[in-house]
This record gives structure tokens, sequence and C-alpha cells, in this order.
């Protein structure tokens, strides 16, 4: 086979394309191959080895196995420009040595190594050098990362983008006019709206009708949610999607355009009407009219019955004098629940109109039998066009879904997995076949053609087979691109993007849109760079101060779609010893196996590629381009190395036409380019000294004059394998290339990776079953009208969160406490089994979920009530005794026998109020006579009390309340309870 590398422009990086010709072919047949279109080949140079092709020759030389074959177009005419670039082309030959053929990386690689001679081999030269060498200063990773051969695409600056825009708690938002986006690869998203969302009433029910965009497709769509909570949880919901297909059929949920506000009038018989105008343009409208604490007439004994509201509508165009009154809106109900009920009406023309409504019937303010309230809390217009102004397809789902007793409002929470259908390379077909896809290869495929690129590109334009090999590349490294691409950004941003998570980066040779793969590249060296052929080296290293560890914040596609946090530990750091990290982006990147092995690779970079060269050339730096491997020959970084060309041959010795210098105790080698473009290396006899003449060991056929050879130590060989980072055009046909170690260690090491089990889970576990709940507090104790004890029980402050509470209880003063368990969300215990006139100590503790108990509250005391009423009884003007469960005109009928206590307290109330100034003066007494404790009720009151006052009782003696209700005073039932202590 031959390796054929094509030149078609002055521009290296422009339309250059490397071929494997099979072999046997000629030149004659080759250039044919490559350039079948210039039948007579007068303006193609074609260079093997140190030698310049003559076309004459063309049909009679066939290259060997493994030759490298340069061809390239020169320019026609006898102008100044064709003059100059004969003049390359025959420098170009006169160096052609250079061009090593595929065979020469095994000869140059130590027997068993896979890592070549990478900088791990050069670092502690490269750090002592002086001269020609610059030393940066102290820096961090991220820093340096700028400098790598494919730099993160940001550093801390992703723009305003979905890829960190936390999914947990999503929201809907409006963005008319924002960009459309791009979901690529597959994505949990939580789309902007398509249109604005609005509602419509149908019977008792509202329902809530919403678009959203998902952006350019097509798109298949999976997991549709509202938050966390699938859709299919919900009842009443409708469906439509739109895959971003040509020929996508109509959303039918939301077909015109729909301007809905919201709004909050009290529509009142005795205020004047209310008015709200439309939107502009429209041709119908529509209304909502709530009842917020339903419609019904309560008649006499309880029971709902029909009410009715009756609404007055008026409407005039805007700029009109004149209103039209139309049909006044009619409602009626028998529920005291709320409801809203919605009409809707075409308008006499196009335009914008203002709407007034006034209620006709009373308010009904003072009648508590009817609730009738009436509220105007929305005003829609409708637009027959589509809502959707897009000449493009996209792909978007409509909902309509029934809000009442499920939303809280409109829907602002959707969201859905998207996943991207675009053109994927197939192996077992060898095409391209449209399927659902994250590889980065089809990605950028998608980018470059697809509907989101303004001048979107042809085949022709695209180096689908160098994609194709990306994507066997992504495949077989397990590396995806998923992200949402909802910003503003040019198509080389987002390309920089894509291509960086398949460790590439795109290229545009001005012919084609390709990529350049960050990859081992044994055998494809193109051309050696040396002293010969390059001026004005210089290298550069850094003195590193790595972070412990790299924080990558990302997407977790395996985890819902949740924001997650990897911490990726330099190697050689323990976890557990981390503590200063930096912040490293992963673009699109959703998988936390491939951001541990992304971030790896990054500090095997550092590690492994901290250097940095440049050299001067001239036409010799039209043959490389980025991404091309080459063997870098310089004395500078080892002075052992020297490259020359071979004088003469003989006698089992070359002599070259420049000296090199060997020490006693060294070995050294000779890598020799051969003319037919292969290369040998040969072990070299040491002769101590400054010398010209090599004696080398073993065969020397086929070594000849001219032939390049490239001298130095067995031990770190005669030369450094770089990669041409990047090519800076100058003046006279010359250039800056700067390069970087070639390093194949990195991609080793970072295939051996075995990333640690991830659970998404951030910080370390601490340890909360011994921690302490706070001791509580007793908020409250009330006694109901069947004798229990209902204790409130309010949480204390403390760390721990209480899971139950155990309350304890005795009468007051007395033994040991009976305890009662309650849940800490009940709040409220309930005690039984005491009179209502004990005295009852109460205290309570917190129990934590892992069973840590808290302190004990202070002791509280449920003091004991006695209750007086006259039951059923309405009580006429005069003077009665309250006893335990009626009253009587006789006080001993109605005197209860009293424990030894105090009474502190006196509540009483009234069903009726005595009215206008008459009173009720409730008075308690003890033993047929009044005490102090008293109270009035009067007027339009129906309660009083007085905790000022007090009254001791002995045991055995009795109690009653005596009530003296004026003489006008309205008959009625009462109430009165003491407290006793």
């Amino acid at each position: 086979m031959s390796r054929a590398l094509i030149l078609p422009h002055l521009d290296v990086a422009k339309a250059r394309k490397t071929l494997t010709l099979p072999p046997g072919l000629s030149i004659g047949e080759m250039v044919a191959v490559v350039f079948p279109e210039l039948p007579e080949h007068r303006d193609v140079r074609v260079v093997i080895g140190g030698d310049v092709i003559d076309p004459a020759l063309w049909r009679r030389v066939r290259p060997h196995h493994g030759t490298t074959v340069v061809i390239r177009l020169v320019p026609s005419g006898n102008d100044t420009l064709r003059s100059v670039l004969s003049v390359a082309v025959m420098v170009a030959a006169l160096a052609v040595g250079q061009f090593y053929a595929p065979g020469i990386a095994g000869a140059l690689l130590p027997a068993g190594s896979l890592t070549g001679l990478g900088a791990s081999a050069i670092a502690p030269e490269l750090i002592s050098l002086v001269s020609a060498v610059t030393v940066a200063g102290l820096s961090l990773g991220g820093t340096l990362l700028l400098n790598a051969f494919i730099p993160p695409t940001s550093l801390g600056d992703q723009g305003t983008t979905t890829n960190l825009n936390s999914i947990t708690g999503v929201q809907n938002a409006s963005n008319p006019g924002g960009v459309i986006p791009s979901i690529l690869g597959r994505h949990r998203y939580a789309p902007v709206y398509a249109a604005p969302p609005y509602t419509e009433v149908i019977g008792d029910d509202q329902y809530v009708i919403a678009a959203f965009e998902f952006g350019f497709g097509p798109l298949n769509f999976y997991n549709h949610q509202l938050g966390d909570t699938p859709i299919g949880s919900f009842s009443d919901v409708e469906m439509e999607v739109q895959q971003g297909l040509p020929g996508d059929p109509p959303l039918t949920l939301y077909p015109q355009q729909v301007l809905e506000e919201q709004i909050a009038i009290n529509l009142r018989n005795d205020e004047a009407p209310s008015s709200r105008v439309t939107a502009r343009d429209v041709t119908e409208v529509s209304v909502d009219i709530t009842f917020m604490q339903g419609l019904v007439y309560i008649d006499s004994k309880g029971r709902n019955t029909p009410a009715g509201v009756q609404i007055r509508r008026r409407q005039r165009k805007v700029g009109d004098v004149a209103w039209t009154t139309l049909s006044d809106m009619q409602f009626v109900g028998s529920t005291r629940q709320p409801f809203r009920r919605s009409m809707r009406w075409t308008l006499p023309e196009r335009g914008q109109y203002e709407i007034e409504l006034h209620r006709s019937n009373e308010d009904y303010d003072d009648n508590t039998q009817v609730m009738a309230r009436s509220d105007w809390t929305a005003i829609r217009a409708f637009r027959p066009e589509s809502p959707f102004n897009f000449d493009r397809p996209t792909a978007k789902v409509a909902l309509r879904i029934r809000a009442s007793n499920q939303l809280n409002g409109i829907v602002n929470n959707y969201n859905a997995v998207a996943a991207l259908l675009c053109p994927d390379w197939d192996v077992p077909t060898q095409s391209w076949i449209t399927r659902e896809s994250s590889n980065p290869a089809a990605l950028a495929l998608y980018v470059l053609k697809g509907p989101a690129n303004v001048r979107p590109k042809v085949d022709d334009e695209i180096d689908l087979t160098g994609l194709a090999d990306f994507h066997e590349f992504c495949v077989a490294k397990g590396l995806t691109y998923n992200r949402v691409h909802d910003y503003s950004a040019t198509r080389i941003d987002v390309l920089k993007d894509i291509c960086a998570a398949g460790r590439a980066s795109p290229r545009d040779d001005g012919i084609t849109w390709g990529v350049v793969i960050d990859r081992p590249q044994y055998l494809t060296y193109v051309s050696a760079i040396t002293p010969r052929n390059s001026w004005d080296f210089q290298g550069s290293t850094p003195y590193p101060l790595f972070p412990d560890a790299y924080r990558i914040k990302f997407i977790d596609a395996t985890n819902g779609w949740n924001q997650a946090e990897r911490i990726v530990p330099f190697p050689g750091v323990s976890a557990d010893a981390v503590e200063v990290t930096e912040d490293l982006d992963q673009p699109g990147v959703t998988d936390p196996v491939q951001i541990w092995k992304a971030a790896r690779r990054r500090q095997y970079e550092l590690i492994y590629r901290p250097h940095s060269y440049t050299v001067s050339q001239d036409v010799e730096s039209l043959v490389l381009g980025r991404g091309d491997l080459a063997p870098l020959n310089q004395d500078v970084l080892d002075r052992d190395q020297v490259a020359a060309r071979i004088r003469r041959v003989g006698g089992g010795s070359i002599i070259l036409d420049d000296s090199v210098t060997m020490v006693s105790g060294r070995s050294y080698a000779a890598s020799i380019r051969l003319s037919n473009g292969s290369s040998i290396r040969r072990s070299v006899l040491t002769v101590p000294g400054e010398i010209s003449s090599l004696q080398v060991i073993g065969d020397l056929s086929g070594i000849e004059e001219d032939n390049l050879v490239l001298f130095g130590t067995t031990v770190k060989g005669p030369t450094l394998d770089v990669l041409v980072k990047n090519v800076e055009r100058g003046d006279n046909l010359t250039a800056t290339l700067t390069m970087v170690d070639a390093a194949p260690i990195i991609d080793d090491l970072t295939d051996a990776e075995i990333p640690p089990a991830w659970d998404g889970r951030v910080g370390d576990v601490t340890d909360v079953s011994a921690l302490v709940p706070g001791t509580p507090q007793i908020a409250g104790i009330n006694t109901d009208v069947a004798g229990f004890i209902n204790v409130t029980i309010w949480p204390g402050a403390g760390v721990a969160v209480p899971a139950s509470y155990v309350v304890s209880h005795r009468i007051h003063g007395g033994g040991g406490f009976t305890t009662l368990t309650i849940d800490a969300a009940t709040g409220v215990a309930q005690i039984s089994g005491y009179l209502t006139t004990d005295d009852v100590d109460i205290k309570a503790h917190a129990v934590s979920l892992y069973g840590v108990v808290s302190g004990d509250s202070a002791v509280s005391i449920r003091n004991g009530i006695v209750e007086f009423s006259s039951g059923t009884t309405s009580l006429a003007p005069g003077t009665w005794y309250l006893g335990a469960s009626n009253a009587f005109a006789s006080e001993a009928s109605a005197q209860v026998t009293m424990p030894a206590c105090t009474v502190d307290r006196l509540d009483v109330a009234a069903t009726l109020a005595p009215g206008g100034s008459e009173t009720f003066v409730y008075t308690l007494r003890k033993n047929n006579a009044d005490t102090a404790v008293t109270c009035t009720v009067t007027g339009v009151s129906i309660i009083a009390s007085d905790s000022a006052h007090t009254a001791t009782f002995g045991a055995g003696d009795t109690a009653d309340i005596k009530v003296v209700a004026s003489g006008s005073a309205a008959s009625t039932t009462h109430l009165a309870t003491i407290t006793t202590t």
C-alpha cells in the first residue's frame, strides 16, 4: 500500500487529503485518481523521498510498499507567483527526506513500548534548559488547559444555557423573539412557551391550554412530566406532538392566537359598571365570572336551593362613542363551593373593543341566607391566525389539562426527555442512516446540515469519510454529547463544544468541513522538523501548581437529569485528601463515567503534555497541518541529537555533512531516510569525540548519498514525537509552527481508567442517629364537651427533627405519670380518664427517628372546669339559676357540690344577644350567696368573662350561676363555665 498526501492548494490546510492507495499503481495512475479533471497533469508536482518525479516517468515509476508520495498542484503561467512556487517545489524536493514512511515509527519506539518518546522521556532535560527555552511562572491547572491541543471550550462561562440550568424545579418561561432551541443528543428539557398559555371554562371545570417549543427537530419524546410527576398521573389530559418534520399536522388544541388577561373585579349592583379593553385586531372575546363563595340560597332548614345572578354586557369598538348592549349573562347555582363560568362571543368586525360588565340584581350584602358574590376574573381575545409564526418546522407539544382540583394556576413546570433524530453512521451498512444519536460525529454533521444552520452545507462541503472515522472513534471511546442549545452561538462555537466532547476540534480547510481528533497517531508521520529545515526554535515549560481535584458540575442523565457535581482527584491524590479544587466545564457530557474519564484525561494532558514548542519554517511548512504527527530533532532539547545529510557511503561507514559528538559509555543510533521514502534504524559504533564518519552496524544496502540522517542516543532516540497544534502563516511562504508532545500515554492511561462507582450524592455520609431533638413546648390545653383534654405541642429548638411526642399526665400532685405517644405530625394529644373538675399535671418530651429522647418540657396544669347550662330551655326576662344541665327558678334545684378549690375565672355565652340596652348579668353563687365573680352581657354582645376576681370553695360547698335577664331582654339559652385550681 502507498500513502498519498494530496495538497491541492497553496495553503496546506485547505482541502488537504490523505489517501491509501493499493500497491502496484504507477505515479501516473495515482495522479489520475487524485486529479482526474487534469488529463495532462501539467500543473501537478510529485515528490518521493528527495526527488521530484519527472512527468515523463510517471507511467514507469511505481512506489514501493509503505512509500509516502506528496502530490500537489502548482499554478500555471509565467507570472512571478509561478516562479516563486517553482522555487518552493524545488526546495521541498531537496528536503523531502523528512517525510517519514509508516514503517519508521516501529523503528523509533523502544521494544515493547506503547508510549514512544513522549513528554515523560524529556521532562527532566526540558526543565533544566536555559538557552532558547522559556519557563512559565506558577499557575493552576485550568489556566494551563487553555494551551492544550484541544483547549476547553469555556472555563466557568457557558452563557445562558440549559446545560447547567438545574433541571430540578424546572419552570417554563416565555421568550418571544428569542432563540429557537436545538436539542443535540438526548436531554430532559423544560421548553419555552410556543404561545401564551390560557384557560377556558367548560361546565364546572377550568382547563389550561398551553403550547411548548422544543425547537429544531425531528425529535422523539419520552417521559412527559409536570415537575417530577408523570403526566399520566393527571386526569383529563389531551396532548398533541409535532416532531419537527415537514408536513406535521397542525396543533388542533391551540389552533389560533389567544390573548388572556387575568383580572379581579368585584361586580356589584351598587357600583358603576366595570370595563376592560381587549387586545388589538381580534374577532372574538370571552369573559370569566367567578363565584368565590358559591352561588346559593340557604332556606330556613339549612338546605341549598338555587340562586341567580344577572350580568349586563355592553361593548363598543375603541374610538366609538356609542355602546352596543348585548344580552344579559344569566347564572344560576345551588352550591356553596367556588365555581367559574365563561361566555364567549363573536365581534361585529375585527378590531379592538371595550367590554363593559355590570351586575343587574342586588348584592345581598345584608342577607346571610344568600351567597352570590360575583367577580370578573378573566378576559380573552381571539385572532384567527396561527399562534406560531416561524417558517420552518419545529418540534412542539400542546397540552389541554383540567386544572380543577389538580393544578394551581397555569402549567409552568412541564418537561420531557427529547431525543434528536439525525443522520448517524452505521458500520454494518457503511452508510449514514437517520436514527436517534448522541454521537458527536453525528451531531456535528447535523449542525453543519441541519435546520438550525442558516447556511447549511451540502455533502460535497463536508468530509463525510473523516466524520465516519470520528463516529467510530467516539463509539470505541464511549464519547457522547447531550445538550440543549437554547442560547445564541455561532456555528463554529457549537461545533467546538460538540467536538471537544469527542476529543476533537472542527476543521474548515476552505473546501470541506471535518475534524481533527486528538488521538495516538502511530505510523503516521508527515514530515520531520530539524534544524536543517527550521529556525528560531523555542520551548516553554511551566511549573504548574495543580489543584487536588477538578470539580465538574453537570446534568446527570443517570439520575433524572438533575444537576450533579463530581469531584475527580488528580492521579495520586486520595479522595479523602482533596482540599483545593478547581472548576472544570464539560459541556454536553451527561454521563458520570464519561465525566470522570474526561476530567482525568485533562489531568493526564497537564502531566504528560506540559511543554510547548515553536519553530519557524519556510515552504517546508506548506506540508504540515494542524493535528499532524511529526518527529522533532533539536539539539536544544537534546544536545546529542543531530540532523545531517549523507555525503558518501562506503566500507561500513557513512560520511555526514556535519559532525556529531559521542561520549564513551553511551550507545547511539541513527534513523536514515531512504530515497524510496522508507526509513531504517541502525545502531552506531561509539567512537568518543567529534566525528563526521559513522560506523553503522548492520546492512547498508539502499543507503545513498543525500539521504537524511537523524542521529541520537539509543535511550532517548534521535527524535521526539510532537503534534502540530497551530500553523500561523507569515510573509514569503513562511510560517510559525506551534507543537505539543504527542504523548500517546495520555490515551493509554485514560482507556485504562476505571471510575469509582457513582451514586450522585454530594458530601460525606453524616451520622445523624445520635442527634437530640429539641425539648418541646406545651402550647395549649383545653377540655372539649366530651371531657377530653386536648394538649397542643410545639417542637423545640434542636438539630434532630422529632418523630413522635410522649405526653405524660397525672392528677395534680399525685404519684406516677401515665404516658401517651403521638406522631409529631399530629401535634395534638387527646387525654381521657379525668373529671372535668380534676387538675391534671401534663408534660411532654420528643423522640427522634432513631429513638433519641429529648428533655421533658415544664409541667403544665390543666385546671378543672365546671359547666353550668340552661340546656335547651330559653330563659325569659327575670332571675334564673343555672345548674349542671338545666335552669331553675329555685336555687336549691340548681346547686352543684364542689371540691376544695379556687375559682379564678368565669366565662359565659348566650345564644342570642339581649338586644338594645338590655343585659344578662351572671354571678357565681356559693352556698346561696353571691361571690365577687360576676360579668355582664350587654346589647348586641353574646359573651363575657371575669378573670379579675376569685372565690374559694371548701369540699362540700355548693355552687350555681345566677342569671338576671333585664325586662326586655331576648329569651335565649345560656352557658357558663368556671375554671378551678
